[in-house]
């Protein structure tokens, strides 16, 4: 059964600082962003380097990789512009929960790279100054425990330095970019305000606090996660808060049955929903892949 409605539990942010975040990310007319002067340059870089890759096949046996597999960007990182390609390549940007890059980066980026694109991760936890972003409780529910201001706005900044590093390499189509985003990685795609990304997935998050916003209307938007997640709270009815006043036709928000779990991307029903809006929507540069 698909469903769509949701709820989070987020009581640890607040209305003001929601807001502040939302204001200090919005981006000019032409969906450009700069990384914030209170950040420091170098942990800044620190997300990016001690972040992830995954290329296509080509790619990957160039740098001694085999086809499929995640390596960090920093052991590559100085042979990455001598790649040779024939034609760029479009972009998925992954953005990892609270426990860091995980499966749910990892299976998108084999199902995207398998099918033409290159996939970058960056890793909050790159930072040296980094926080645990998650944790317990006595009732062993995992819990949100750094839901900060200052932590979207750094996870902000990740996202758009990531983007400004990865669409520099010659082999990336600089005008064709997924962004998606798990988790803590969802909320953080569900407050972008940048145009120049072609579509954005949220995945183990259906909704945020109407007071945040949403991404822009005229970006298309694929949602997924599960009914029964130990992360969220079906009460609350706030997937309206993230899809009010977008456009139906480029809106997908589905909410499925059958498991409990946070993880989304392991499920027939995702793959599918998730290659077809990306098929639709981004489009395949390999039209012999398989869905």
């Amino acid at each position: 059964m698909i469903q769509v409605f949701g709820a989070l539990k987020i009581s640890l942010v607040t209305l003001t600082f929601m807001l502040a975040c939302f204001q200090s990310h919005a981006n000019t007319a032409a969906g450009s962003s700069t990384s914030s002067v209170s950040d420091d340059a170098q942990e800044l870089q620190r997300t990016w380097l001690k972040g992830a890759l995954m290329l296509p096949k080509d790619l990957s046996k160039q740098l001694g990789i085999p086809a499929g597999e995640i390596t960090r960007i920093d052991k590559v990182v100085e042979r990455l512009p001598t790649l040779k390609f024939d034609a760029p390549m479009p972009l998925a940007l992954l953005v990892h929960g609270c426990f860091g890059i995980g499966q749910e980066q990892i299976e998108q980026a084999k199902l995207l790279t398998v099918r033409g694109y290159v996939a970058f991760m960056p890793s909050y936890y790159g930072r040296a100054n980094s926080f645990q972003l998650c944790g317990g409780n006595a009732a062993g529910e995992v819990q949100f425990t750094k839901v900060t201001l200052p932590i979207l706005k750094q996870r902000l900044e990740e996202v758009d330095y990531g983007l400004e590093k990865a669409r520099a390499l010659p082999f990336v189509d600089k005008d064709i970019t997924l962004v998606s985003g798990h988790s803590i990685g969802g909320i953080t795609v569900g407050i972008m305000k940048r145009v120049d990304v072609t579509a954005y997935v949220i995945t183990g998050w259906g909704c945020n606090p109407k007071v945040i916003g949403r991404p822009p209307r005229k970006i298309p938007l694929l949602a997924i996660r599960f009914k029964d997640d130990p992360w969220l709270n079906d009460s609350f009815q706030c997937d309206g808060g993230l899809f009010t006043g977008r456009d139906k036709e480029n809106t997908i928000s589905l909410v499925l049955d059958g498991q409990r779990t946070h993880e989304v991307i392991h499920d027939p029903r995702a793959v599918s929903a998730f290659l077809d809006f990306v098929g639709s929507v981004v489009g395949f540069p390999d039209p012999t892949a398989t869905k």
